[in-house]
């Protein structure tokens, strides 16, 4: 008798703690699209102050998480060229938008996802030239990575040529100041393919580039850099 007394007493104790995890899980869950509704809303208003003030830690992999962690970053993107401390709100942006794309499950619009994977490219590429050393050099590799896979999303487009131009201009910079005969040729055949590529969507069609106004400036200063890289290697 006493032995099914304390095995109830058991069960009840192991029931108790069920329910209150269960109730912790539920309110948990609902924290989560609460939350993001309120980062909607924000960035509906167009708040990036708030969204970049923002503690964001969850992790989850699922559409209310990886939002917050992505309009967290694109605010953090729009404060930056105004920020006391710019690299400070660039590494922001692309630490949260690679989390978001991450944790981001199956998308039901490409066009945002290849939004959003733009953006971690700009965040990086604006990044890179205010590091050196180590850390300059990790996020030439996230921006190689972030380039190839918005290319992959949007092969030929204006932002995805344009990125992995840049890139390939800042992987070849550092060899110009100690060209040889040995590397000026692959360094030129590098910066010569970039070109080419960046003139060809320059003078295509402009129903084949939707987005030719927001980088016309970029694709200017880009040749312009490109003609020099190619000018102190020596290339023909």
């Amino acid at each position: 008798m006493m032995g099914r007394c304390q095995a109830t007493r058991q069960l009840r104790a192991v029931w108790r703690r069920v329910v209150v995890i269960g109730f912790l899980v539920l309110a948990l869950a609902a924290c989560t699209p609460l939350q993001s509704s309120r980062f909607e809303k924000h960035r509906a208003d167009g708040d990036a102050v708030w969204l970049a003030g923002q503690t964001v830690d969850c992790n989850g992999s699922s559409t209310h998480c990886a939002r917050q962690h992505l309009f967290k970053g694109v605010a953090c993107l729009q404060l930056a060229p105004t920020a006391p401390a710019p690299a400070t709100q660039y590494a922001c942006a692309a630490r949260q938008l690679h989390q978001g794309l991450t944790l981001h499950p199956a998308w039901k619009r490409p066009a945002d996802q290849a939004y959003y994977q733009q953006q971690l490219c700009e965040a990086l590429e604006k990044l890179h030239p205010l590091q050196s050393g180590e850390d300059a050099d990790r996020t030439l590799e996230q921006l190689g990575q972030a380039a190839e896979t918005l290319y992959r999303l949007e092969p030929e487009s204006v932002a995805a040529v344009y990125y992995l131009a840049s890139l390939r201009l800042r992987q070849a910079e550092p060899d110009l100041g100690a060209i040889s005969a040995g590397t000026r040729l692959p360094v030129c055949n590098r910066l010569n393919r970039a070109l080419n590529r960046v003139l060809a969507v320059m003078t295509a069609d402009p129903e084949r580039r939707p987005d030719w106004d927001q980088f016309a400036e970029k694709y200017d200063q880009l040749v312009f850099h490109l003609g020099v890289a190619l000018r102190t290697a020596g290339c023909r």
